[in-house]
Parts: structure tokens; C-alpha cells; sequence
């Protein structure tokens, strides 16, 4: 058993020698906005379109983490299932093995394969309350809160973005150009600004459209917005 270890780990040595390639654990950080200011939970927020609102809940998974590296190669970073939570700080934290990034790829969302695989533990416990229905599936991002413009008990916003099928496939593909000066740091840095929830493509106002419960219009206008959200920084 040692010599096979040892063989293993000369192998994964010589291949790398040979490839020119290094690994090294690189941290995908994701950090919270809203606009220019840092995004608190329960903290007040005027959208772009001047409604007030306070966020209670925010969370949202990612898949199918993928990078190119600076040599132009694709990676499979991960093949598990992340669920990012704004009130959850370790969620916010990914560690990969990689060598030098230039991009990276991932999925808003849960894979149709997940949706359709019964019951799942981990990020994808339905225990999570990230899920509706066996007919629906999961929701791939979510936000709630409060705001005085909504029409509804306590003024609440219920904003749950799902589906999986056609017409309203709710996942959305992320691409982020890694700042050249950072391509040989060990830590990404995604900025995600939860202003453009409300304005990244579509104006949605509390007033008119406070629910979102099933897969829908609304649904695919809150993905595309979401989507329009993240960038890297160069912190």
C-alpha cells in the first residue's frame, strides 16, 4: 500500500513537471453589495428605482465550478453543489486545487440530474428550504425581507427563483475574467451586487410584483437579473 502511494504521488509529480502546471489551493471568496455600500442583512436599502427594502434572507447554489487556466486548459474544479448564504460566512468560501486561473465558470442553480434524483442531504436537504415541490424542484436563488412599497402582510417580499425545465429553466451560467494582477494570487474574489436583483435587466418593483413562489416569467426576470451581478475584484 505505501509503494502504491509512493507511486501515485511520483506519478502526480512527473505529470505536473511535465505539464509545467503547479496546483495550489485557491480560495473563491464571495463578498456582498449592494451598490456601493457592504450588504448587511436587516440593514435599510433604496433600489434604483427608489423602493425601500430590508433583506432578511438571501441565498443562493452554484455547480459546476470550472476553470481555464492561463495556459488555456479547462478544469473541472468541483463537481459538488454549493449553497452560498449571506447570513452563513463559511458558506461564502470555496477552496479548490488548481494551478493559475485566468477564468472561471459556474452554474447558478441546481443540475436537472439533482432535481430529478428524489430526495438529496447536504446543501441539497430540502431541510435547507431551498426546495418546493417533486414537480418544481429546487430553488436556485432566494430573497426575502420587508419593504413598505410591498402590498402585502407585513409589508413582506418573497422572491424564490426556480424551475427546471423549458419554458422556465431558471439556471443561469456565470463567466468571470480573473484580474490579470491577481492570476497568480490564491484567492478569486467575486463581488455580487444584490442591487442588480431589483434593476440588472428588468426593473422589478416591490409594488407591483412583492411574490414569486413558482416557475414563471417573474422567475426567468429575477435570473437574468441575478446573473448580471457578479464580477471579480481586486481585493
Amino acid at each position: 500500500m505505501i509503494r502504491k502511494i509512493l507511486f501515485i504521488s511520483c506519478f502526480m509529480i512527473f505529470k505536473n513537471m511535465v505539464t509545467g502546471q503547479t496546483y495550489n489551493t485557491t480560495a473563491i471568496i464571495f463578498n456582498f453589495n449592494f451598490n456601493q455600500s457592504p450588504f448587511q442583512l436587516k440593514k435599510e436599502y433604496i433600489t434604483d428605482a427608489g423602493e425601500s427594502i430590508q433583506v432578511y434572507k438571501m441565498k443562493f447554489y452554484i455547480s459546476g465550478l470550472t476553470g481555464v487556466t492561463v495556459r488555456g486548459d479547462t478544469l473541472a474544479l468541483s463537481k459538488e453543489h454549493f449553497l452560498i448564504d449571506v447570513a452563513d460566512s463559511s458558506s461564502q468560501l470555496i477552496k479548490v486545487q488548481a494551478p493559475q486561473l485566468q477564468y472561471l465558470f459556474f452554474t447558478i442553480g441546481v443540475d436537472s440530474l439533482k432535481n430529478t434524483s428524489g430526495i438529496q442531504n447536504g446543501v441539497l436537504d430540502p431541510s435547507r428550504g431551498m426546495f418546493w415541490t417533486w414537480n418544481s424542484g429546487y430553488i436556485m436563488a432566494k430573497l426575502e425581507g420587508v419593504s413598505s412599497q410591498a402590498n402585502t402582510a407585513g409589508n413582506r417580499f418573497t422572491h424564490d427563483v426556480g424551475g427546471f425545465r423549458s419554458p422556465f429553466n431558471s439556471t443561469r451560467k456565470i463567466r468571470l475574467l480573473i484580474p490579470q494582477n491577481k492570476i497568480n494570487n490564491t484567492s478569486v474574489y467575486i463581488e455580487v451586487n444584490l442591487a442588480k436583483w431589483f434593476s440588472g435587466k428588468y426593473p422589478i418593483l416591490l409594488k407591483e410584483q412583492p411574490i414569486c413562489h413558482t416557475p414563471s416569467l417573474l422567475a426567468m426576470q429575477l435570473a437574468d437579473n441575478f446573473v448580471t451581478s457578479f464580477t471579480t475584484s481586486e481585493n
